[in-house]
Parts: C-alpha cells; sequence; structure tokens
C-alpha cells in the first residue's frame, strides 16, 4: 500500500492485510500484528491460508477461487484463525479484489471487521454471516 493512502493503512484501528495472486501476504498493518500477534516481517511472504485454522480452508477457498479469478468483487464471512502463540480467534473478515486497469485481479486485501478471542456462538454462524455482493447491489441481494 504506497502512496497517499499508506498512513491510513498504518494507522487504520481496524486489522488490514493484503494478499497478492499467489496467496502470500503482500502487507499488513499494526491493527493485523496485534490481533494475530505476529509481526510483520513473520507476515511478509507467507501464505496467508496457513493462518486459517484446520478446516477453514475448505470453507473459505470457495470465496478466493471466484474473487480470484475475477467472478467476484468481494465477500463477508466469519473464520477461524490461528495467531502467533497457537491460539484461535474468531474473525469476520471482509474481502475485496483490487483489479488491474484490465479488469483482471491484482491483489486482494482484507479486512478484519470484528476479532472474537473466543468462537462464540459459531454454530451455524457462517450460513448466517456471510453476505455476497458486487458494487450496485446491497449485501445479500442475488
Amino acid at each position: 500500500m504506497k502512496g497517499p493512502y499508506q498512513v491510513y493503512f498504518e494507522r487504520a484501528r481496524v486489522p488490514i492485510v493484503s494478499v497478492d495472486g499467489l496467496g502470500r501476504i503482500r502487507e499488513s498493518n499494526p491493527a493485523f500484528h496485534a490481533a494475530l500477534g505476529r509481526s510483520a516481517a513473520e507476515l511478509r511472504g507467507h501464505p496467508a491460508e496457513e493462518l486459517l485454522a484446520p478446516g477453514e480452508r475448505e470453507a473459505q477457498w470457495p470465496h478466493w477461487r471466484l474473487l480470484a479469478t475475477g467472478r467476484l468483487d468481494a465477500y463477508r464471512a466469519w473464520t477461524r484463525l490461528v495467531s502467533g502463540d497457537g491460539t484461535v480467534i474468531v474473525a469476520r473478515v471482509s474481502a475485496s479484489v483490487e483489479p488491474r486497469r484490465n479488469g483482471l485481479p491484482w491483489r486482494a486485501v482484507a479486512v478484519l471487521d470484528e476479532v472474537a478471542p473466543r468462537p462464540r456462538r459459531w454454530a451455524g454462524c457462517r450460513a448466517r454471516c456471510c453476505a455476497w455482493w458486487r458494487p450496485g447491489r446491497p449485501p445479500g441481494s442475488p
């Protein structure tokens, strides 16, 4: 995140991470480091899928595949992540794609809207909380 928005990225209170087209973490802000208990150096170049708790890769893969192929602009879902000390945390992730000039995806940016230290009401939450949207349509619309 270079340029005029770098200061907002670094000072944002919400955890933000950018992932390249190969699924590796390019950049993450200090709030993301604090939420996951991992340093910027530890995260840079790390495969994003390795931050997912067991079983979450399969749940998140369809969203990521659609983002990567440009068939989905953004999605929002609850997921479980593994912090640096091995603790599993629950977070609501909002992910979107930053396209290239030719319209193809370049990188994905994910924001952890909410972070909870323990899975509260996890059972069935994924079905209720996942919203798919495209620009011009409200969340949850077909």
